[in-house]
């Protein structure tokens, strides 16, 4: 059992590392925009319009990217989609890093945002899925510190760079490099072992499930009756399809073995006796599978010789699969349908409450109000200190206090901020900032919010 557990959190170690890094190539993403968008202004000489183009197209994007997504991820895998999205991280950040005009601009933060979206929703549920249930909410909370993380750096890489003339075209090229060396580490992760068990790849999953927790443990858990508490869910739902496999294999066995009955053999012709003995196997499942009682089963040994029978995949292929999991997402969406709607009024609310303008457009506010170029970005890199450390405070009281009482904090300190940033606003002339203190303050409870 010790070997279990030393297994576990040797590949948790290593999956943190590398998956939680595209959280990081997220959150770099997200703030990159703030600590550029001036010098942005200056050499391609943007006006107001084009800078607010140059910053929303992103968000375009990650619209896009949150629709084809979860598809991906079902069709393709999780560990292929993060190659997937790392592709688009460096092919947006080529196109921004070396762009000569604003079309180029939007294009790569387009890109960029797509694959912005895709890695929120690939990583994050591919670490739930490779965890046992002790850590998954560690992990997730890891990829939301490393989010606020790679928001801070670039803060401080922008002003690293501030005073080098193509310092913002090193900036935008930084992602593509992170990017790489994920793709690179996840060719030593597995893929998810529920995605493979959903596709029917026994083998596989069993080989995954060994690299977790350790094939001496997997083989203990085998031993046990299937509900008990030691099991966990993960290892539960490989041995059913375990045991469903091997009763398959021996209804097979004796379907093959027995003369077919002349009612099946008058519906098929001579050549499709093979079809005929399936499908007596189909019938004889249907009535005595489900009654099987499972402390009953006859113990198996030999597990991998099972697997290539049993495991092979059962999964659509083509756009009969894009078409079956676009009408699985909308099932899931007529079922749950009051739970989605309300999460995204809130997402929307969230996004629409200003927040966003300032993570973007604070150094740029700094300016206008006659803070130099050095100090707004000082500033900048202040508020991205101010983000990780209340995110590492939430993730360190959120099983105290729980979600809904952290988001209602949440929600109110953003809220008082945009009304303290409104109220400098109204009080300074032609509506530019005067009083810097207060100024400060209203964006730090934003960020902190």
């Amino acid at each position: 059992m010790e070997e279990g557990n030393t297994a576990q959190r040797r590949f948790l170690l290593k999956a943190g590392i590398i998956v939680g890094s595209g959280g990081l190539i997220f959150g770099y993403d997200i703030g990159v925009i703030a600590g550029t968008l001036s010098k942005l202004g200056d050499v391609f000489v943007l006006s107001s319009y084009e800078e607010g183009l140059v910053v929303a197209i992103l968000y375009v994007g990650s619209i896009l990217g949150s629709i084809v997504g979860g598809p991906l991820c079902d069709y393709l895998g999780r560990w292929k989609t993060i190659h997937l999205q790392n592709i688009l991280f460096i092919v947006g950040s080529f196109i921004t890093g070396f762009a000569t005009n604003i079309g180029m601009l939007c294009v790569g933060r387009f890109i960029v945002g797509i694959a912005s979206a895709v890695s929120g929703i690939a990583d994050v549920p591919y670490l739930n899925e490779i965890s046992p249930p002790a850590y998954r909410g560690i992990l997730s909370s890891q990829y939301e510190m490393a989010v606020s993380i790679g928001v801070l750096i670039s803060f401080a890489v922008a002003l690293a760079l501030s005073g080098w003339d193509y310092g913002w075209r090193v900036a935008f090229l930084i992602p593509s490099v992170a990017a790489f060396f994920q793709s690179m580490g996840m060719f030593f992760l597995p893929e998810s072992p529920r995605w493979l068990l959903e596709k029917g790849y026994l083998e596989k999953t069993y080989n995954v499930l060994c690299e977790i927790y350790g094939e001496s443990f997997l083989t203990h858990c085998m031993s046990l009756p299937r509900e008990s508490e030691k099991v966990p869910p993960e290892v539960k739902d490989f041995l059913r399809a375990y045991d469903r496999a091997n009763r398959m294999k021996a209804l097979t066995s004796a379907a093959q073995n027995q003369p077919i009955e002349e009612s099946y053999q008058a519906n098929f012709k001579e050549n499709d006796t093979k079809k005929a003995k399936v499908a007596t196997v189909v019938v004889i499942d249907e009535g005595k599978w489900n009654q099987a009682d499972e402390s009953g089963l006859q113990k198996s040994h030999g597990h991998s010789e099972h697997f290539q029978s049993a495991g092979a995949p059962n999964s659509l292929h083509g756009s009969a699969a894009l078409r079956a999991l676009f009408q699985k997402e909308e099932n899931v969406l007529k079922q749950f349908s009051y739970p989605i709607y309300l999460i995204i009024v809130i997402q929307v609310l969230a996004q629409i409450t200003g927040g966003n303008v300032i993570r973007n457009y604070a150094p740029t506010i700094f300016e206008n109000g006659g803070v130099s170029t050095t100090l707004s970005l000082i500033f900048n890199l202040l508020f991205g200190v101010v983000k990780a450390v209340f995110t590492l405070v939430s993730i360190l009281y959120i099983d105290r206090t729980g979600r809904l009482t952290l988001l209602v904090y949440g929600i109110v300190l953003v809220g008082v901020g945009m009304l303290f940033l409104a109220i400098c606003s109204l009080a300074s002339p032609s509506g530019n900032i005067s009083n810097v203190p207060a100024f400060v303050v209203g964006c730090a409870l934003v960020y902190a919010g």
